[in-house]
């Protein structure tokens, strides 16, 4: 499981990186399902629904991410936009 989830992990922010968000959103939301108390992968998900214009599912990204890890202030950033 811990190999899977190291590799989804690294071509999701691969994908990220790259720009190709819908990419890197389909993979981190298979990897959420499995590891949902994870704040940076809620983040990852906040900042590519963002880049996409889906504000709403950013917000609820972002949410997910500071309400799980307080001191994550670039979820912050989104929530203040």
């Amino acid at each position: 499981m811990a190999n899977n989830f190291i590799h989804d992990l690294e071509l999701a922010d691969s994908y990220r990186n790259q720009g190709q968000w819908q990419r890197a959103i389909d993979i981190y939301e298979k990897i959420v399902i499995s590891f949902p108390e994870t704040p940076s992968l809620q983040h990852n998900l906040a900042v590519c629904y963002f880049a996409l214009g889906q504000h709403q599912k950013s917000l609820s990204s972002a949410k997910a991410a500071v309400k799980l890890d307080s001191n994550l202030w670039q979820s912050e950033i989104i929530l203040a936009k």
